[in-house]
Parts: structure tokens; sequence; C-alpha cells
């Protein structure tokens, strides 16, 4: 991060997002949003036309007519396109209005311009997910993004020294990374992480008891489904500080049910299979590694059943981490002013490779290899033609189950033309790819570029940052300039949702259109 900038530590939970900063005579601290509050829903909601996101899109989840999305984060980088305003989305061009809010809050506070960030991400998140998360806080309006895994931010709050254990039970995924500290250097040794356990796998087994204590069921888009998900992490927050309660659903829910009574027991055995998981995990690394200590963060981490069974089952100390809810916003907060004053060495958390021109799979950086790192290697075509390497992560003996995370198409080569492939992944787990052939043009895939689709691999914005844009402009346009731009809007929408099936002179002129019309929305 540049020297004398404001850099902020954002942690965009998939339940809640926080946002911090360090101060000189503070340390870091949390910001709050524009309700006066630290947490920010992070829910999206579509409606008319605009974009509501954080406390405002919350409120709006049992409304029948309108969309609201929790868990937009455990799509990133996946095919998941759901149709928003008449087309379809990716979970990243979602993401952007939660944090281009989050960013405006944040300097409404400070009372400064802020461009730089630190985004924490489950240390699991694979090169496409951190690729698209990274793309997000840009299209937000951040110009220097850092990519830190959550567990790794949440060691360095806690400052322990020795090698600890941090167990991170989140929202959308249990992360759990053994790092061992010397002075002023945090070394990652290993990281674990499932995203089938986090808190909102528990909340979705509360809703089915619920559901069918009630007597209804509900498919997962139907505004009552994420009504009931609104109450069902409210008693799972409520039975972690008490025994039992008695709930009275909210009138669209409770038919002849007026009252149902819970009991943290009921919790208990829902949340145990889950929790089971999680315990093994953490057992596994501790037969790796013997940690010293076991440190817990994260909200779900205060179940009660967990840190009981986690302590009986590990024989060394199991303490909540300073903080638990905060930790990893407040630990990128002191990454992103004091990270030269700070030695952290990452591991990758897969495999990466790559399937040669004749199918060999080829491994190139393995799992656990310490951050940063690079690769590079040296291929030739086995005959004329057209060919394609590609690109997987992963560590699965069958390819079939590693995932591809990009291919590269290489046209017209020659019989035994040599490609060098250089591979860089940065210390946030960002990859970087350049591909030079020996008699044909290279390809260079930056970091926040795996996984666009765009053949030309334009450094563009995505249509939800251009509708923000567009929105703080209206006030002040004509009706002409509005129609105008509308027209234009239109237009590059179109064309991006027929991109794919584009030849070359088409995919030229969406990109020129798109470039126009930013042009006129920036000024």
């Amino acid at each position: 991060m540049r020297s004398g900038r404001i850099v902020l530590g954002i942690d965009l939970g998939t339940r809640y997002a926080l946002a911090a900063v360090h101060k000189d005579l503070e340390g870091a601290v949390l910001i709050p949003n524009r309700w006066g509050e630290v947490k920010t829903p992070s829910v999206v909601c579509f409606d008319r036309g605009k974009w509501l996101v954080g406390e405002e899109a919350r409120r709006m989840v049992s409304r029948p007519d309108r969309r609201c999305w929790w868990d937009v984060k455990r799509h990133l980088g996946s095919d998941w396109y759901p149709s928003v305003g008449g087309r379809n989305r990716s979970a990243q061009e979602m993401l952007v209005p939660l944090i281009s809010e989050i960013r405006e809050d944040c300097e409404a506070f400070l009372g400064h311009v802020v461009t730089d960030c630190v985004l924490t991400v489950p240390a699991q998140f694979s090169f496409l997910e951190r690729s698209a998360a990274a793309r997000a806080a840009r299209e937000a309006g951040f110009e220097e993004v850092r990519i830190l895994n959550e567990p790794t931010a949440a060691a360095l709050y806690c400052e322990s020294s020795g090698r600890i254990l941090v167990f991170d039970f989140g929202g959308g995924t249990v992360d759990l990374s053994v790092v061992e500290r010397d002075g002023d250097t945090w070394q990652v040794l290993e990281s674990l992480g499932d995203s089938s356990i986090g808190g909102v796998e528990l909340d979705k087994a509360l809703v089915r008891y619920l559901a069918e204590r009630l007597g209804v069921s509900f498919e997962d888009d139907n505004p009552m489904h994420g009504l009931l998900m609104v109450e069902a992490e409210r008693l799972k927050c409520e039975l972690s500080f008490r025994e039992k309660l008695t709930w009275n659903p909210p009138l669209p829910l409770a038919g002849d049910i007026r009252e149902l009574s819970l009991s943290r027991v009921d919790l208990e055995r829902l949340f145990m299979p889950l929790i089971r998981k999680a315990i093994d995990l953490a057992a596994l690394l501790c037969r790796r590694h013997e940690p010293q200590s076991v440190v817990m963060v994260g909200g779900s981490s205060r179940i009660p059943v967990l840190r009981r069974m986690l302590s009986e089952e590990i024989t060394i100390p199991v303490r909540m981490g300073r903080c638990p809810d905060e930790a990893v916003a407040l630990g990128a907060a002191m990454y992103g002013v004091n990270g030269e004053n700070r030695l952290l060495l990452d591991v990758l958390s897969e495999s990466l490779g790559v399937i040669a021109f004749d199918g060999t799979p080829v491994p190139l950086l393995g799992k656990g290899h310490p951050l940063p790192a690079r690769s590079d290697r040296a291929f030739r075509s086995v005959s004329d033609g057209d060919f394609q390497l590609r690109m997987y992560q992963g560590d699965h003996l069958s390819r079939r189950r590693c995932r591809e995370i990009a291919r590269l198409d290489l046209k017209g080569m020659k019989e035994g033309e040599k490609v060098d492939l250089n591979f860089r992944v940065d210390s946030g787990g960002l990859l970087n790819v350049v591909l030079s052939r020996e008699f044909g043009d290279s390809i260079h895939i930056a970091p926040m570029e795996l996984g666009v689709t765009s053949r030309k691999g334009e450094d563009k914005l995505s249509l939800s940052s251009l509708e923000i844009r567009i929105a703080r402009l209206s006030p002040g346009l004509s009706p002409e300039q509005q129609d105008k731009i509308n027209e234009a809007f239109g237009k590059v929408s179109l064309m991006r949702d027929l991109e794919p099936l584009l030849y070359e002179d088409g995919i030229g002129e969406l990109a020129r259109m798109t470039s126009a019309l930013e042009d006129v929305i920036m000024g």
C-alpha cells in the first residue's frame, strides 16, 4: 500500500461486512455505517430498477414483491448468474453496490477519500474466487486492493506468540489455519476449510426445523424463507446465551401457531453433524502441527456446544479470541498500515497445474507452497493447428474433480512451436499468468482478470458499477442527457449478454461502446 494513504481493512462476510482503519493513537478501530452500526448486513436487493444493500436491503427480505440475496459471497467465481433487473448477473457484480456503500460510509465517517483496502477472504478461496472478490472491490471504487486470508488476519489481531490454531467459524465457511509467530514474522503452516459448515448452514438447519414445527414449506427464493432465515439467525444467537426461550413467529409465518418453545438442547441436536465436521478438521491440524493453543473467532464460535466439544477433544487450551466478530476486519486494518513492518508468509490452499497439449496434467505449485510463489514451464506443440492450454486448481487424483480456472486459446500453432508459461502468485493468492509464443502473440492474464469472459481482457467496469455511477449523475442531468445515457447503457447491456456468441468484430464493437459509455459517465 502507498505510504501516507488511508487503508481500510474490510471483512466482507457472508452474513455481515465490517470495515476498520488503523489510527496512530488508538490502533485498529471499527468504522460505523450510516445506520450507526459497525456490522453491515451482506444483503443485496434489486428494487424498481435500483440496488438496495445492507440494512435497507435486509428490511426487504420478507417483502413478496422484492428479490433479496443473503449469501452472494458464496457464489463468487462460480457459474451462478441469477436474473436481476432483466438480465443475468454474476456474484461479483452483485457485490459491487454493497462494497461501494461500505466505502462511502467509511469516507463519510473519516472525512477523506479512501482508495486503498485490504479485503479478506476465506483461506480456501480459489484463484477464481479471489480474482472475483478483488474485481468487485476495484469496481466499487478502490484503486489498490490487497487480498488477505481471514484466519491470517485474525492471527495478526490476536498477536499471540508461538504456534496457534486459528479456528474461524464464520457465516459462510469454517476456516482453520496453523500460524506460527516469531517476533514480527507470521508463518502459516497449513490451512484447511469447509464451505458447507458455516453459520448460514446452521441457520438453514434451524429453518428446516422451524418450518416443520410450523407445518409450512418454502423454496429458497420465497420471501417467507428469507424471513425465516432472519428469525433463525436471531434465535441461534439468543440460545447461545440462554438455555431456552419462547418464540412468537412473525404473523406472515405463524398460521395457527402463535408460539413455540425452543431450547439450547434442540439447537445442539440440529447442529451436531456440522459441528462434528469442524472439530474433525481442527483435530487433524492439531495432530499434524501440534499448536500450543486454539484461538476461536467468527460469530458462530460463540455456540456453547462447539466450545465445549472442542475443549473436550483437543488437549490444548481453547480460548475465544479478542473481539471474535471483529478480529478479521481489525487484523486487516493493522496489516494495511503496518504490512511493511510485518513479514507475513501465507501458503497456497490448493495445488495449481496445467493440462499440456497432449492432455498430460502438469503440476506447477503444490498445496501448502509458501507465498509469494512462481513457476515457469515450457511446452511444445505436437502438430500444426489450434490448441488450448487449460489451467486447473485442486488436489483430487481425478482431473474431473479439479476446478478449471482458465483456458488459453492458441491459434495457428506450428508443429514443435515453443510456448513459455510464467505463473506468479502474490502474497494474497492472486494469480498472474503470462504466455509467450515463439511465433505468435503473447497472452497475459492479470490477477484481477482471471475468470473474465471477454476475449480481449479489457479492464472494464461491470454493469452494476455503471448503474451506480449513472444513479449518482442522474439528479444533475437534463432529460436529453439521461435519455442518451439510458440508450447507450441498454445497448451495452444487450451486447454483454450476447458476448459469448460474438465474433471478433462484435467483441471489438462491445469494447468501444463500453469505453464510450464509461467516458460519458465519468465525465
